[in-house]
């Protein structure tokens, strides 16, 4: 049975650009495009690795980290195309495990490969 990942994102071109990237490492995807699916995903599924951007409409993707590591400790790789200081200083404070940075939605597959 294959590795779990969950792509949390409702950008859809992005969410392919994800699991296109990483299909080398033969894992099952699951996505979430919001907050409330994205927690019911991690309380029921062990994953070994969550992707996401900090998108969401009904909540801050901070908050949505810090809620998911009251859950579990699975590696969280965030990816944002308005990086600032202040924003990668809070969500690694809030518990993800790095904090990428791109210029381009098309430059997803370096930065994740990465």
């Amino acid at each position: 049975m294959p590795h779990k990942a969950l792509i949390i994102t409702s950008n859809q071109q992005l969410c392919q650009d994800i699991e296109d990237s990483l299909q080398g490492l033969s894992l099952e995807f699951h996505h979430a495009d919001g907050y409330m699916q994205a927690l019911s995903m991690v309380a029921r599924y062990h994953y070994i690795l969550v992707v996401m951007d900090l998108s969401f409409s009904e909540i801050s993707g901070v908050d949505l980290i810090r809620r998911m590591r009251e859950l579990e400790q699975t590696p969280i790789l965030v990816l944002s195309t308005h990086a600032t200081s202040s924003e990668e200083v809070e969500t690694l404070n809030a518990g993800a495990d790095r904090y990428l940075a791109f210029d381009h939605p098309l430059d997803t597959e370096r930065t994740v490969k990465s």
